[in-house]
């Protein structure tokens, strides 16, 4: 079953600069698609970061079905680019993230992202959709129940982000996981997402909490531009 995750942060900052969160607070249902907008420099993906426990360095508490981060199941990741490791091939990037699954679960994995027949294949073969493709099995590997997205389409032309858009609302739908995705574009949010949050102002607060309440598999193009009509505005910020 996919977890809830609750949030509390009382302060994380930089160094010497302004905190980037102070007293923040943030629940996420169990089975959630969240989609995290704002500005850059917000914090988003220093967020996602600390959900990962990649960034430990925070004083609160965060919990994944009432279970400390730390001592949860690691999430799935995906990062801004596919950080594959290049001496390892496409069907063993995917078992480092769970070397007890075995090469035939890591090939099911691959053919789930339309990798079939390139498991043997090293990076440097592979196209930078493909590697954005194996990125998505790692995930799926380490945690698919719990994914967690930092701007996956970034860098992306328009035709290659509309087709990874469209691979991961498939596997959402076949594996049912929460979610949280990080992204600049509220078109990601409008086709994906069940939930939007943006965020806004140092420290960082929750600016618009936006539910999409439409069913993602039944929005239309209608709905999706509506709804990314209504997130491009609140992006912007407070006025």
């Amino acid at each position: 079953m996919a977890p809830g995750l609750s949030i509390a942060i009382a302060e994380k900052r930089f160094g010497s600069a302004p905190p980037l969160f102070s007293d923040f607070r943030l629940e996420v249902a169990p089975g959630s698609i969240l989609a995290l907008l704002g500005p850059s420099g917000i914090g988003k993906s220093s967020l996602l970061r600390l959900l990962a426990g990649i960034d430990r360095d925070f004083s609160g508490t965060i919990a994944i079905d009432g279970v400390a981060a730390d001592r949860a199941p690691m999430p799935g990741f995906v990062f801004q680019d596919a950080r594959l490791l290049p001496w390892l091939s496409a069907r063993d990037n995917v078992l480092l993230a769970a070397p007890a699954l075995g090469a035939p679960a890591a090939k099911a994995l691959l053919d789930q992202v339309g990798l079939g027949g390139r498991g043997p294949d090293f990076p440097a073969q592979l196209s930078g959709g493909m590697q954005r493709r194996a990125a998505l099995a790692r995930a799926l590997a380490a945690n698919p129940g719990l994914l967690l997205l930092d701007e996956p389409f970034v860098s992306l032309d328009a035709a290659l982000a509309a087709e990874m858009r469209a691979l991961l609302a498939r596997l959402i739908a076949a594996n049912q996981p929460s979610m949280v995705l990080v992204t600049h574009d509220a078109e990601d949010a409008a086709r994906l997402a069940d939930r939007a949050v943006v965020l806004a102002g140092r420290p960082a607060a929750i600016f618009a909490d936006l539910a999409l309440s439409v069913p993602q598999a039944e929005r239309d193009e209608a709905q999706v531009a509506e709804y990314r009509r209504r997130l491009d505005a609140l992006a912007k910020g407070p006025a």
